[in-house]
């Protein structure tokens, strides 16, 4: 059997950097970075168009991502014919699980235009560090994604998470990793396979091994259950 390829969706606000430590165990890691959105694209839609821009090469494919790109890896996941199975890094299975303050900055994104987002955006790096206690290697990298994400994309992505529901229409195991001190999308209420004791929201980042176990736990079993018998 072609060995499956792993594909991890990016976080809002982020890029393929925010995986550097599944790179490096995962030799078959694609990490699409997020294309321009169009004129009230949904993001059922746009994640579908990002599932069209991938190459599998016709083998196997394992989707996931952290946060947003949970989300996106849920909807792409229905575009991916030879899916066979996503993992939920931090994520969600609706929109009211991110914890209100969050909720109401997503509704507020709506409505607020793209200069507004990129005044904001600067302060985005240290209010992260509050609430993940970040070390100053990961601090400095968000600082960067802050001037490089263009501000419309941010502004998109955290609009088109309200109102938004997974439909369960998955015939695939999907498997989720959360960290039990999650500020950002609280543990509770979220049925999640594996819980980190002191893990908070950017797990691939603060618990790079305990994910990377994760994947390969959930990639092994999946795909022994795809192997032909006989």
């Amino acid at each position: 059997m072609t060995e499956p390829r792993l594909i991890l969706f990016p976080g809002l606000g982020a890029d393929e950097r925010l995986y550097a430590g599944q790179r490096r165990a995962f030799r078959n890691l694609l990490t699409p970075n997020y294309v321009p959105p169009r004129a009230n694209e949904s993001i059922q839609s746009y994640s579908q168009r990002m599932a069209a821009m991938v190459d599998t090469g016709g083998a196997p494919v394992f989707v996931g991502g952290l946060s947003f790109g949970a989300v996106v890896a849920l909807e792409a996941a229905k575009h991916l014919p030879n899916c066979a199975g996503v993992i939920l890094i931090s994520g969600a299975y609706s929109y009211r699980a991110i914890a209100w303050p969050f909720r109401f900055i997503c509704h507020l994104a709506r409505f607020a235009p793209a200069w507004v987002v990129r005044v904001g955006m600067p302060a985005f790096p240290t209010i992260l560090r509050l609430l993940e206690r970040l070390n100053d290697e990961h601090t400095a990298l968000y600082a960067r994604l802050a001037r490089e994400m263009p501000p419309e994309l941010i502004r998109w992505s955290a609009a088109s998470l309200i109102g938004w529901e997974y439909d369960g229409g998955l015939r695939v195991p999907v498997r989720a990793i959360h960290g039990a001190r999650d500020l950002i999308i609280p543990a509770s209420g979220i049925p999640e396979d594996v819980t980190i004791p002191d893990g908070r929201h950017l797990l691939s980042l603060s618990h790079p091994e305990a994910v990377n176990r994760f994947i390969a736990d959930t990639m092994r079993a999946a795909s022994a259950r795809l192997k032909p018998v006989g």
